[in-house]
């Protein structure tokens, strides 16, 4: 839409993806014979190492300025808290996965107590029962880390379409290293709760459980 003329229509080629303004690109032949005209143009890219933005502020002609600086000092700030809104989210939900985890393990020992015991007579070492634990978590932390893959990549393009505005957008994408990263620390989170198992298991007393049961 040009003012004071009839609309012009233009080919949209291809869409580039960046992540701060808001631009359109064309051929300079081309966006001359269209639409420049005198008097139509009312922006300027200046390039200058003088802090030219300081001495354009007071004219009165000029109803704008924004340098390049100052959109990346917004697009960090924004980074920024993005940054701590995700490594609170990741340890947030490490601390919930270790707390669900070892929960359903020790709700398992105490209802499976008595076969433990019974396994106990039969010879079988507290090092074995705690075996037989982590090959039954570690098919279940399996299974979540296969299912949370696909999720996780979801809920980064969400988060990603979340925050874009017309200044500056986040690019919501999941590469190989961060699903490995993810997957790394899932599992010293699992490894954690598993060791806090061999504690509980430890200090049970087996024996005395499948006494209670005979009496």
């Amino acid at each position: 839409f040009i003012p004071g003329r009839e609309g012009e229509y233009v080919t949209v080629k291809g869409v580039i993806e960046q992540s701060l303004g808001i631009n359109g690109y064309m051929n300079i032949d081309y966006i001359n014979k269209k639409f420049l005209d005198k008097g139509i143009i009312n922006g300027v890219f200046i390039s200058s190492d003088d802090k030219i933005k300081a001495k354009l502020v007071n004219i009165n002609e000029i109803m704008s300025t924004q340098s390049r600086e100052d959109m990346q000092n917004i697009f960090e700030e924004f980074t920024g808290l993005i940054v701590a809104f995700m490594g609170a989210m990741v340890i947030f939900s490490g601390m919930l996965g270790f707390v669900i985890l070892y929960a359903m393990t020790l709700m398992s020992i105490n209802e499976r107590t008595l076969e433990f015991s019974s396994l106990r007579v039969m010879g079988f070492t507290k090092i074995e029962i705690f075996k037989m634990l982590i090959k039954e978590n570690s098919v279940m932390s399996v299974i979540g880390i296969l299912a949370g893959i696909p999720l996780g990549k979801l809920l980064v393009e969400y988060v990603g379409l979340t925050f874009n505005t017309d200044i500056y957008t986040f690019h919501g994408s999941v590469s190989t290293k961060n699903i490995f990263i993810a997957i790394i620390l899932t599992i010293i989170f699992i490894i954690s709760a598993q060791l806090m198992t061999y504690v509980k298991i430890n200090r049970l007393d087996f024996m005395q459980a499948l006494k209670s049961r005979i009496t």
